[in-house]
Parts: C-alpha cells; sequence; structure tokens
C-alpha cells in the first residue's frame, strides 16, 4: 500500500492570499446554503483570526489545505481544516514512525 509523506508548514505572511482563496473555495457554497452571505472583509477577517496558528498541509510536497492548530502540554489543538476541494475524498495515509 502507498504511502504519503505528510507535513505541516506554519503559515507566512505570503501565503494570505492562498488562504482567502482556499476559505471560500471550501465555506462559500457551505455558508450561502446557511443563509450567511460574507464579505470580502469578512471572509479576510476569519483567516486572519489565530492566523499564528495557521499550518499549509502538504501531502508529497504539494499543498493540499489548512488545517489551523495549537500545541499543548500534553496534544495538539486542531480548530479548523480545510482541504482543497479536489483533494477532498482521497483518503491520506502516512507512514508510521
Amino acid at each position: 500500500m502507498r504511502t504519503n509523506k505528510i507535513c505541516f508548514i506554519q503559515a507566512k505572511d505570503s501565503d494570505f492570499d492562498y488562504l482567502v482563496a482556499l476559505r471560500k473555495a471550501t465555506m462559500v457554497l457551505h455558508l450561502e446554503n446557511a443563509g450567511l452571505f460574507l464579505t470580502e472583509a469578512e471572509h479576510k477577517a476569519r483567516v486572519l483570526y489565530e492566523y499564528s496558528s495557521s499550518h499549509l498541509i502538504y501531502v508529497n510536497e504539494k499543498c493540499v489545505g489548512l488545517a489551523k492548530f495549537k500545541q499543548r502540554e500534553h496534544d495538539y489543538y486542531l480548530f479548523q481544516l480545510q482541504i482543497e476541494p479536489q483533494q477532498q475524498g482521497k483518503g491520506a495515509r502516512c507512514a508510521s514512525h
């Protein structure tokens, strides 16, 4: 069975535009189905929320999304996960170490 190399890279300021586009690609349909129509400024504000906890997800050196998480004393707290629509449903498997 093929395994994937998965890594998380902390987002930089230069990733902001990508993260706004990712948010819109993954969230707009769901938000609008719930009757919520956000402005560009509101999307940007959500991306900026806890920006220091934003990590780009790479699978086999290809960026596939975002994970916002914080390291705590004994674990990690994951509070947001957004995967590129074209990458959703593919599953991911990584080698155990």
